[in-house]
């Protein structure tokens, strides 16, 4: 049995190479077993590189006047994120270190986006 502990932050199409540990057969060297890494798909966060993207729509009273909003994250917790300009179509809010673990980086994180429905 294999055990493969998959990085967190690691991006769809990574290879996980066991080498030697495949098939085997007199006069040949083992056979490598290759895992490929899918993406499975989340419910509010859309996955652009490293960063994460949450679209929301918001009620036109408080896009205009401002709000806090209780954003998710991935580990279950939520936090606050105070939007005190005016929200318009296309608006982004980048959260700094709250996006996908870059498993080749030394920094925890990337960002993450709130971005206004169109």
């Amino acid at each position: 049995m294999l055990r493969i502990k998959v990085k967190p932050g690691r991006k769809k199409g990574t290879k996980i190479t066991f080498e030697g540990m495949g098939d085997e057969k007199p006069g040949f060297l083992p056979a490598d077993i290759i895992f490929l890494i899918a993406e499975k798909r989340h419910p509010i966060f859309k996955r652009e590189d490293n960063d994460l993207v949450l679209s929301i729509e918001l009620p036109l009273v408080k896009a205009l006047t401002g709000c806090t909003l209780s954003i998710p994250l991935l580990d279950g917790e939520k936090m606050g994120s105070t939007l005190d300009e005016i929200v318009h179509p296309g608006y982004q809010k980048i959260l700094p270190s709250q996006g996908m673990p870059d498993p080749k980086e030394i920094c925890d994180s990337n960002s993450a986006s709130i971005s206004q429905h169109n």
